[in-house]
């Protein structure tokens, strides 16, 4: 064996015991500690991605929700429940309020000030394709742009939406309507309160099937083209130890590779 196989050889042994000793640190750093972390929810405007209020203990508790429970079943990591309203989740995180925090969050959705104090952890939940929902018979073809002129699109308060949808209100002079939650906006839409109601897929889903009398009474288009879709993440506290991300990463990287992320999903399409 010459020099330089024999350097490479003890190179990668090298690699292979930091990487080993990686793991073992991260495991015992977090077994140590038995890290609480705080998790803040809004049901009223987060249904189905967190906690959904019902009286049955075997009903889905939210997709964040079930997919947090099982990633961290089989680690010392606690949660600490914190319902807020939504806008004053945003406010106390960036106060600083709360320690170890998690959250969740996509890069569409583009609040800048959250992402300096919190971090992704880059393994991909799900994705959300936002849809323009309308009354079945005012159904519209979603590139005919003369269509949405002049006319009024329902929004959820608070929501953060791409600047590609904002662009697209301004070119059809369109008014914008607040909702404080999907719920509300469908009863709008109904109403006629609103011609249209945009919101993500798995949302509208999820609540014309609950909360509405004729979910029939509606008809949604991928719009895809106006709101760019939305991948979802798991947004965690910088301040969390760099052991306890790198098991959420783990835990959630063995999740999608063994297919139970997308077996959580199934209960909510």
């Amino acid at each position: 064996m010459n020099k330089r196989s024999s350097f490479r050889r003890s190179i990668a042994c090298a690699a292979v015991l930091l990487l080993i000793g990686c793991f073992f640190n991260v495991s015992q750093v977090v077994a140590d500690d038995e890290i609480e972390l705080t998790w803040l929810i809004s049901p009223l405007e987060s249904e189905p991605f967190q906690v959904v209020i019902s009286d049955d203990p075997a009903a889905p508790r939210g997709i964040i929700a079930d997919i947090l429970h099982e990633a961290l079943a089989s680690t010392p990591l606690t949660l600490k429940l914190i319902e807020r309203p939504f806008k004053r989740i945003r406010r106390e995180l960036l106060e600083g309020q709360y320690d170890n925090w998690i959250s969740y969050g996509s890069p569409v959705w583009q609040y800048q000030p959250l992402l300096e104090i919190g971090e992704y952890v880059q393994v991909p939940l799900l994705t959300s394709d936002y849809w323009l929902i309308s009354r079945t018979q005012d159904a519209r073809d979603p590139h005919d742009d003369k269509a949405f002129f002049q006319r009024k699109v329902i929004v959820i308060n608070g929501f953060d939406y791409h600047p590609d949808f904002h662009r697209w209100v301004n070119a059809q002079q369109i008014t914008l309507i607040a909702a404080p939650s999907p719920r509300h906006a469908l009863a709008m839409l109904e109403k006629k309160r609103g011609d249209f109601f945009l919101v993500e897929n798995w949302r509208y889903l999820w609540h014309v099937k609950r909360y509405t009398d004729n979910p029939s009474a509606f008809a949604g288009v991928d719009v895809s083209h106006i709101h760019p879709s939305a991948t979802l993440f798991l947004l965690v506290d910088r301040r969390l130890p760099a052991a306890v991300r790198q098991l959420l990463y783990e835990q959630l990287a063995a999740m999608r590779q063994q297919g139970r992320l997308e077996a959580i999903l199934e209960a909510y399409r």
